[in-house]
Parts: C-alpha cells; structure tokens; sequence
C-alpha cells in the first residue's frame, strides 16, 4: 500500500486572517512546522507561513534517520514516517573512481519530502496552528528605537503569490514572536541589517530531481553516494518506485558545462553507478549551499533550519537537525511571548549552539574532505580496511541523543 499523495491544499486568503498573532512562523518545511506545532501546543496563537503550494517536493535528500526517528517519537509523531510509507534503509554505497566502500548505518528510512513536509503541516494544524501556502512573507523593520522593548512587536508583510491572482493581495500582521525558517539565504529578512549571511569561499549549488521508476538504479535499502572532482551525488529510493536524487555541484564547471544532469550523469559513470538518464531529466536548483547566518536571534526574530546556516548533510542529519531545533524555538517563541523576547533570544542562541551547530561538525569535516579526490580516495580505503573508522563516525552523525527538553503537552 503506497502513500495517499494529497492534493493541494485549499487555500486560506490573507485577508481572512486576524490582524495579531502571538507567533508567526515564516516557511513550513520540518523546523517551521515543528515549530509552529510547538507554539501552538504551547498555548500561542500561530500562523505559518509558506510561498510554495503544498504538497511539494524540495531540492533535498530525504532521508529520515535513527536520530531524526527518535524525535518524532519523543514529540508524540512516531506515526509519520510510517503513514508517510517511508522505504527503509540500513546502508550507505560510497563510489569514487578510484575505489567503493559499503557501509552499515543505523536503520533509517526515505520519504517524499512532498508527503512528509505535507503531513508535519498537518501536524502542526491539528494542535491549533493556521496555515497559509502561496504567500511570501516579509519581515518589516521594527519602528522602535534599538533596545525599546516596549511595544514587544513585529511587522510581517504577507504577499499572495499564486498565479490566479492578477493583482496580489498584500497585508501586515502584527506578533509578538517571529520564526524565521524560510531556508537558504532567508528571504524574509534581507531588509533587517541585524541579519546577513557568510557564504563561504567553496560553496558549490545544489540540485535535484525525482526520478519515475528509477529505484532498480540503487540496491534496495541502501543510500547510494557517487563522489567526484565535480561534486557528489545522494540517491535513496521512495515511494512509487521513484529515486530521489540529490547532487551538491561545482559552480564553475556547472556554468560550463551549463546542465546539472550532464554534471551529475559525469559523476555517477567515473563512481561506477549506472546513470538514470540524469541530462534528460529536470533538475531544480538551489542558491550557493555552504553559508552561515551572523546571528540566530534579534528583536523578536528566531531564526531556524537552512536560514540559520547551511552545512552539508549526507545521511539524514538535515531533517533531524531541522526537526530538533524547530521543537526547541517553539519553546523559546513561548518563552518571549509570556515572559520577553530579550530571553527568548538567550535561549535560543543558546539552544541552537547546543542541539545543532555542535552537531554539525562531522559533516563540515566531510563537506571539506569531499572536495579532495584523493583525500576521498585515501579515505574511501581506510573505510573499507578499517571499518571501525568508519563506524564511529557514522556513530557520531547518526546518535539517537538529543538532549531535548521539549514540551509535549
């Protein structure tokens, strides 16, 4: 039995909404879904706020692994991943021209990010949170001085973006708490200084794309992972007998070469892995991957997910960050909006630091290493002699411990 796959969404127009909110919550990927569900359950009135028309797949891996796995559980949403007919998985097949190497990982499983992202909306609606898709939203310049805590508010501009619309609909909320989780390059806070991101000198582009029976390309319960001077390529089987596939690119070769899946069907032969046919698919992009966000929090805004900072994920370390830190910034918008933002701010730099940026260090280290073919080489075969290498970093990226102090009632 497959996964229903839902229908968009009906939409709710923004001149329906109430004019003041406790938290708005800007993008409803895993952490601003988490989020929402966590402000919501924590007594705020809370609006969620996304561009695109869900369901809607994303330029992403989709793996949901051991740690992620035991947060849903912790949070009373163990169920998701199963409704979601998540696909399991239980090994990583690591290729680069020069050698291979499969190895053991905790069981995991893959999900359309569509049907998952779908029913964490759903979540987070059931516990009192309102959802609105096809809206980009804009965080206003507070109208108060530096450190005037007074007013204790927020402006967000929501713009109606579907295409039905001739001449958009616009409008301002006001709230007390704003989480910004929007993703890479945070588009709801390019007009606050407070805000700017750090992109680093290397960061390559990410691409991806959905292939219609492709599964028999990788073996079954296996993450495949070709490696190249260009780049690397993740590919996981989902639902339907579809492949995701998600590839991490160099800039100057993908300008030369001009075609992402010409990249990708490059790196998949020189690994070893039989091409799906990748230059005749269409692949989505994404801005420049590796950057971080000068600060985490100011004036009222919690920033969470991708608009935090981006480090490359490889084995489902994305969602379960994404998943951790959207449960701990609920609790922080809840702390700002009873107590005052100046603390909410604390503790979420704080948090962030502790559950995430922490976390992140091993796949930096990868990230760096990946840019190296004979680095990857060398590494490539201490894995396969010296498995237990291997193992203990696997270990470390995929730990079910996440020191969550998360309320779930």
């Amino acid at each position: 039995m497959e996964e229903a796959v839902s229908e968009p969404k009906k939409r709710i127009g923004i001149q329906n909404l109430d004019d003041d909110w406790d938290c708005v919550v800007i993008g409803a990927g895993p952490a601003g879904t988490m989020a929402a569900r966590q402000a919501a359950m924590r007594g705020l009135k809370t609006l969620i706020v996304d561009r695109k028309t869900f369901p809607r797949e994303k330029v992403c891996g989709a793996c949901v692994n051991r740690r992620a796995l035991t947060l849903l559980d912790q949070v009373g949403l163990g169920h998701v991943v199963h409704n979601c007919r998540g696909i399991p998985f239980d090994r990583i097949q690591l290729r680069c021209p020069s050698g291979h190497a499969s190895l053991p990982l905790s069981r995991g499983f893959a999900v359309s990010r569509a049907t998952l992202d779908d029913a964490l909306v759903e979540a987070a609606v059931s516990e009192g949170a309102t959802f609105v898709s096809d809206t980009m939203a804009q965080i206003l310049p507070t109208e108060h001085p530096a450190g005037d805590r007074g007013a204790n508010q927020r402006s967000v501009k929501l713009i109606e973006n579907h295409s039905d619309c001739t001449k958009p609909h616009s409008r301002t909320v006001r709230c007390q708490i704003v989480i910004a989780a929007d993703g890479l390059g945070h588009p709801s806070l390019q007009r606050l200084p407070d805000f700017h991101d750090k992109v680093a000198r290397s960061s390559r582009i990410g691409v991806g794309t959905i292939v219609e029976h492709g599964a028999n390309v990788l073996r079954e319960g296996s993450i495949g992972m070709a490696v190249g001077r260009d780049g690397y390529v993740g590919m996981v089987r989902i639902s339907h007998n579809r492949l995701n596939v998600a590839a991490c690119l160099d800039v100057t070769r993908l300008r030369d070469v001009g075609h992402p899946g010409v990249v990708v069907a490059d790196i998949l032969q020189r690994a070893g892995f039989a091409d799906f046919g990748a230059a005749d698919h269409t692949w989505k992009g994404t801005i420049q991957l590796s950057r971080s966000t000068n600060t985490v929090a100011s004036q009222g805004i919690l920033v969470v997910g991708d608009a935090a900072g981006y480090v490359e994920p490889f084995t489902g370390e994305g969602i379960a960050w994404a998943l951790a830190g959207g449960v701990a910034v609920g609790d922080c918008a809840a702390s700002g909006a009873h107590v005052n933002q100046m603390t909410a701010e604390q503790i979420w730099k704080r948090e962030w630091r502790q559950l995430v940026a922490r976390r992140q260090k091993w796949c930096r280290r990868l990230a760096v290493l990946l840019r190296h073919p004979t680095a990857v080489s060398v590494a490539i075969y201490a894995a396969s002699t010296f498995p237990f290498l291997a193992n203990r970093i696997i270990a470390s990226l995929d730990s079910p411990a996440l020191e969550l102090q998360a309320t779930t009632s």
